[in-house]
């Protein structure tokens, strides 16, 4: 498992594996993705299992399931900050820090993590929540280390590989987003977020973004 794979809960669809923490509670590593990518929006049980590549390109959990539930943030109506969850991998030896296909350079104090994408509309712009948030709130911490973490700012310039769009670099238009996000069942507020055009499309959500690229690598419309 790599960082810009495809990945997810039994019961969705696909998304994309962002990239490799520690949980502070026992030390273990654990894969990082959306709470909508492996814990079904909520709608999961700790253990349940996670398929790769996700259900929506194949995976199954006879054949596939590379990775267990171990915990989400919750998403609620308002007030969010964060879309994450984490699973502990069946085999240690199945994931790596490395990004697929070598697309980027792997999280490091040198390409430091800024956010986890999240949702994002036709034209391709994208919402982030904060790497910071993400690692508070799920009580984990990053396999690359503290100084692995970065907070977004406008003009910054982001790279990403994720399921859909694989790579693409934009630059950051809005560092504190309030947006309203569809989950099926649910629509919720999510604060203290940001944002970037053309940047990825469905499938993409867990993608980890980053700090670096050139700012011109960018997704197409898919709007009518």
């Amino acid at each position: 498992m790599r960082t810009g794979a495809s990945i997810g809960h039994v019961a969705v669809s696909a998304g994309t594996m962002g990239c490799l923490v520690r949980d502070v509670a026992d030390g273990s590593r654990q894969v990082l993705s959306n709470n909508h990518v492996l814990a079904n929006t909520n709608d999961a049980e700790v253990g349940d299992p996670v398929v790769q590549p996700g259900p929506a390109d194949g995976g199954s959990e006879a054949d596939d399931r590379v990775a267990t539930l171990t915990r989400w943030v919750d998403v609620v109506e308002d007030g969010n900050r964060v879309d994450c969850a984490i699973a502990a991998p069946t085999d240690d030896g199945l994931v790596s820090e490395e990004v697929m296909d070598d697309q980027m350079p792997p999280v490091s104090p040198e390409h430091p993590a800024v956010g986890l994408l999240f949702a994002g509309d036709c034209s391709g712009r994208i919402i982030g929540c904060r790497m910071s948030a993400v690692l508070e709130e799920l009580h984990v911490a990053l396999v690359a280390g503290d100084d692995a973490v970065a907070e977004p700012e406008e003009d910054m310039v982001v790279e990403k590989v994720g399921r859909t769009t694989e790579y693409t670099s934009s630059v950051i238009e809005d560092d504190d987003a309030v947006v309203m996000v569809g989950f099926g069942g649910i629509t919720a507020e999510f604060v203290d977020c940001f944002a970037v055009p053309e940047f990825g499309h469905a499938g993409d959500s867990g993608s980890v973004i980053c700090a670096g690229g050139r700012g011109d690598t960018r997704t197409d419309s898919r709007c009518g």
